[in-house]
């Protein structure tokens, strides 16, 4: 499931629902769930740390200019700023709002955009623990403040309006729904709005421990981000769990040798069933006891042992 999402001018924001088919809208689609998930993964206090960073930086007539003059947008001060905070959204879309959303506190007080995300923090950390709560528990504390959060500091409601795709020049089927947001938060609140809605399962990665929503099957535990090498945590998942575990790496050479056996040993009848499964049963027995036990030299040894016992 997935929806258009564009900007038509700053901290404005419209995403667009379109009928199940339809091939008009010319936006980028995004996943539902992308921006809580996105949001989840940020790491607010290098955030807040690199931008103060970028802003110190900067030469000391820039330090002035940041507070007292008002043309962000067409400064390097600007430029600065965008490539800090795409650098630590995993989604654009988001890195773009949050941008925003900063630079609407930016030009409506005297904060700069880091002292604009420093006042914001707190109220965003809140909220990714309430969130990751409820992911991970499958319901909000008793005494949740998720309510209060979603609302604080909105600049403005979300709007929704409908119209045909004609009226924004694309095509003339279906209808279009529109949702009009002015901050992250509100972007945040929907996401997840949509997400509960349509029962998608956001789980939390065995590898990299970020969340994520499994893109095949519900019961997926390791996310298809970029971890090492080029490779996704899926990729690597099983065997740097192996590698973490001393008895299943064992136990899985030895599964491997004992069932090569199989298919060299195809002349001899029911082979599988009378050599290859009674050692697996017997060695995965075995593998439980000895690591119950914390014993690893034992277990190595009734490998050795029963390699040729069945």
């Amino acid at each position: 499931m997935e929806f258009q999402f564009n900007s038509y001018s700053s901290y404005y924001y419209v995403f667009y629902v379109p009928l199940p088919n339809s091939i008009y809208l010319s936006a980028k689609t995004v996943n539902f769930g992308s921006f809580v998930t996105s949001f989840l993964s940020l790491n607010l206090e290098k955030l807040e740390k690199e931008l103060f960073e970028c802003e110190n930086s900067l030469p000391s007539d820039y330090q002035d200019f940041i507070i007292q003059v008002k043309n962000y947008s067409n400064s390097k001060y600007y430029s600065a700023i965008k490539k800090v905070l795409d650098s630590n959204c995993e989604l654009p879309y988001l890195s773009t709002l949050l941008h925003e959303d900063l630079e609407a506190c930016y030009y409506s007080y005297e904060l700069s955009i880091a002292q604009a995300f420093e006042a914001k923090k707190n109220t965003f950390q809140d909220i990714q623990n309430e969130l990751r709560y409820n992911i991970l528990n499958g319901h909000f504390r008793e005494n949740s403040t998720f309510n209060e959060l979603i609302t604080e500091g909105v600049q403005n409601k979300i709007e929704v309006t409908f119209s045909r795709p004609s009226d924004i020049g694309n095509g003339d089927s279906g209808i279009c729904m529109t949702y009009s947001l002015h901050d992250t938060i509100s972007m945040i609140a929907l996401d997840w709005i949509n997400v509960c809605d349509l029962g998608f399962p956001i789980k939390q990665c065995s590898n990299c421990e970020r969340f994520f929503i499994p893109s095949k099957r519900s019961d997926e535990i390791y996310c298809n981000r970029i971890y090492k090498n080029g490779k996704t945590c899926k990729e690597l998942g099983y065997s740097l769990k192996i590698a973490d575990d001393p008895f299943k790496a064992i136990f899985t050479k030895a599964r491997k040798t004992q069932h090569a056996r199989i298919r060299y040993n195809k002349h001899i009848k029911d082979y599988k069933e009378k050599h290859y499964e009674p050692w697996l049963q017997a060695a995965t027995q075995a593998r439980d006891e000895y690591k119950s036990a914390n014993n690893i030299e034992g277990f190595e040894n009734w490998i050795e042992e029963h390699k040729n016992a069945f």
